[in-house]
């Protein structure tokens, strides 16, 4: 059965997603799913990671932990995806928009070292285990949904995870809580996301 292109996009971006995991479980502390699996359905074209099953929660504490031990890994000195791949999210896909970053970068990431990004920080990406951690009081946090993970400016966390908020509880006064924030930096690109979305 042939392919279709968004499919395989997907399945590629799932790939890179057990990639930036196994990074991660390899060089931090940071929990990250054991994956039993990775498939691609020959039928639907649509690729899957076999994971451990958890019900989601967040909790701030846990996080707050493990961001700050993602924003301890040594720079490579780039910016990009791992690997030195090219930056994924959607804001970089054109061309004429790529060209216009190209020139405004230099601004916009200065005085900002690359640092590991998760990417993807929302309430659906957290997983919290009924058991707690040895000698710990908060529960074993997992963070899933590592395929836009890289090496962005600090403030590229906060970004995606304010862009991500629904703004219907409470979860938009937490965030603040567990990351840095960057609120210029985040208004900044705000505007470039409605602009590319509208």
């Amino acid at each position: 059965m042939e392919m279709m292109m968004d499919d395989l996009g997907r399945c590629r971006r799932r790939i890179v997603a057990v990639e930036n995991m196994l990074f991660v479980r390899e060089n931090t502390n940071i929990s990250v799913p054991r994956i039993f699996a990775l498939y691609l359905n020959p039928e639907s074209g649509k690729g899957f990671i076999v994971m451990e099953p958890s019900e989601k929660k967040g909790i701030s504490s846990a996080l707050q932990r493990y961001f700050n031990e993602l924003r301890q890994l040594p720079s490579p000195k780039y910016f990009g995806s791992f690997g030195k791949r090219h930056l994924l999210d959607e804001i970089f896909w054109t061309c004429l928009r790529a060209k216009y970053f190209y020139n405004c970068f230099p601004l916009i990431f200065k005085g900002h070292k690359a640092t590991f990004t998760h990417g993807d920080l929302q309430r659906k990406n957290i997983i919290i285990r009924d058991e707690g951690r040895p000698g710990n009081q908060d529960p074993h946090i997992v963070i899933i949904a590592w395929g836009k993970a890289g090496w962005d400016p600090a403030y590229w966390e906060y970004f995606m995870a304010v862009w991500a908020l629904r703004w219907d509880d409470g979860w938009c006064l937490w965030v603040d809580s567990v990351l840095t924030p960057f609120v210029s930096e985040a208004a900044w690109f705000q505007s470039q996301r409605l602009e590319l979305w509208s």
